[in-house]
């Protein structure tokens, strides 16, 4: 009878304790949260770095409870846009947590670690070091088809931090990225498509991402995005082309989908007048000399010709031409009016891809350099 009492007293003590553990949790979330709104405020910020609130938070980040991890990561967030904390966030946080937390059920979680990670690899190549070798970039790759904007953003925006390092955009493109942040350039949110198509950019540097580029109809993507009307989308687009238009070939797939016009007509509009469409028409038609010439007239003493370089003739305006490319001017009827000049030094033509040519349409220059 005693054993039974005894038994009975430690059942209620674990039940009473078990209740007492949630109800300091449920204190611990409520105390994260208010720590979260009061920081906002630069003011009161100070006051709380004092007691070295960051430990105190990346402590509760570490407990088995989804609430206290919601409101603390929501409080750490918030304090990696301050300089001062986000370095003692940085030297003291388990990043092998924090890309662990990248997986959470709670959509909260994945949006305030996502960003603190955002914040922590901007322009710091230790941390960005360290989530790699914690294996951080296949789960933010799986994020950016997330049905929330605000964890796709920030998960786009820790890609396009860890960018800078080559090594890290070989890894991005393996998992999926570039398909994957293409298929944000579809989004309604203007914040989404924005990062995505900073991202893309970042790993744009990189010839093997152009060319997946061209093949997964991302060039014609970002070309639409030229006529977007949020500014910002826009401007991130041309600059994106800018980037992309760094080779022949690319710079050819952005005028096939009819980037040149797009990019003109931006440059010459008096409400819709961009620097960046400026600097991305420039870009494409230094890499794609045929156009240049063919809407100038001159060419620089740094542009060399090559095979393949045409002459189709004057345009004057892209709004009133669009220059076609040797494959598309192919597959016209006859102008026996307007020959098309081709420089073909070294090699013959493909009549395959030409077939035309014996008929007239094509007249080939050969020139020994």
């Amino acid at each position: 009878m005693v054993a039974k009492v005894n038994h009975f007293e430690q059942n209620v003590l674990l039940l009473e304790n078990e209740r007492y553990c949630l109800f300091l949790c449920k204190v611990k979330q409520a105390a994260a949260v208010a720590v979260a709104r009061a920081i906002r405020n630069p003011q009161t910020m100070p006051a709380f770095q004092e007691k070295e609130i960051e430990k105190v938070l990346l402590t509760l980040l570490s407990l088995d409870h989804d609430g206290v991890r919601a409101a603390a990561a929501e409080a750490i967030a918030v304090m990696t846009g301050y300089s001062s904390s986000k370095s003692i966030i940085a030297a003291c946080a388990d990043m092998a947590l924090l890309v662990q937390l990248l997986g959470s059920k709670m959509v909260k979680v994945q949006e305030s670690v996502a960003l603190i990670l955002a914040n922590l690899t901007c322009g710091n190549r230790s941390v960005i070091s360290l989530i790699a070798q914690e294996g951080v970039t296949e789960p933010l790759v799986n994020l950016l088809s997330h049905s929330t904007g605000a964890v796709v953003t920030n998960a786009a925006a820790v890609l396009t931090n860890m960018a800078t390092e080559g090594n890290l955009r070989t890894d991005m493109e393996q998992c999926g990225a570039v398909p994957a942040l293409i298929g944000l350039l579809q989004a309604r949110n203007f914040q989404v498509v924005r990062q995505g198509v900073l991202a893309l950019t970042a790993l744009m540097v990189d010839v093997d991402v152009r060319t997946e580029l061209c093949s997964c109809g991302g060039v014609q993507a970002l070309v639409q995005l030229l006529g977007s009307e949020d500014e910002s989308v826009m401007r991130s687009a041309a600059w994106s082309i800018t980037v992309g238009a760094a080779d022949t070939q690319t710079a050819v797939e952005f005028t096939k989908h009819g980037a040149l016009e797009v990019l003109q007509a931006l440059s010459l509009s008096h409400n819709r007048s961009s620097g960046f469409a400026q600097v991305a028409l420039q870009a494409l038609l230094n890499n794609n000399l045929p156009a240049k010439y063919s809407l100038t007239g001159v060419l620089a003493p740094t542009d060399i010709i090559s095979d393949g370089f045409y002459d189709c003739g004057p345009a004057r305006s892209l709004c009133a031409m669009k220059i076609l490319c040797l494959e598309e001017l192919a597959q016209q009827a006859v102008n026996d009016k307007r020959p098309i000049i081709v420089v073909n030094a070294l090699k013959p033509l493909d009549h395959a891809l030409f077939p035309i040519v014996s008929c007239g349409f094509i007249k080939k220059r050969r020139k020994n350099y």
